[in-house]
């Protein structure tokens, strides 16, 4: 994924925050980051059922970035469209996606070459997202 976002000329941060005060703090990172270099930030969620959806994504109304919910590996794993509904209740562009590998497409593509892409909303999913990376797990 990494390698994917930066061919493309975007950042790509993952971040395990879970719950809305963690939300305001990347929101928070996010603002400061965008007011300094005008990348637009966009959002590759998702939360397990039993978190705050509301006040995840009302921690970024504010700044207003594109959202794109997806699944992960737990039963109690918010579908991607519920958690899209989340975000569109809050004032926010979103769009369930299959995988975080078409929502990594989707988010190129909607900010371009000068996006700043966070992976977030859950440490399960961002456990998957750097189970992926040789980096992390070198053969």
């Amino acid at each position: 994924l990494a390698e994917r976002a930066q061919a493309a000329g975007a950042e790509l941060y993952l971040d395990g925050g879970h719950n809305p005060h963690a939300a305001r703090a990347v929101a928070d990172a996010l603002a400061a980051l965008t007011r300094r270099d005008g990348r637009p930030p966009v959002l590759i969620a998702g939360l397990l059922a039993n978190k705050d959806a509301a006040g995840f994504f009302s921690a970024f109304a504010e700044l207003g970035p594109r959202i794109f919910t997806v699944p992960f590996e737990s039963e109690t794993a918010t579908q991607p469209e519920a958690l899209a509904g989340a975000a569109r209740e809050a004032g926010l562009a979103a769009t369930a996606c299959e995988s975080v590998d078409e929502a990594l497409d989707r988010a190129l593509e909607a900010a371009g070459e000068r996006a700043r892409v966070v992976i977030c909303g859950s440490l399960y999913l961002a456990g998957e997202v750097l189970a992926r990376s040789p980096e992390t797990w070198p053969s």
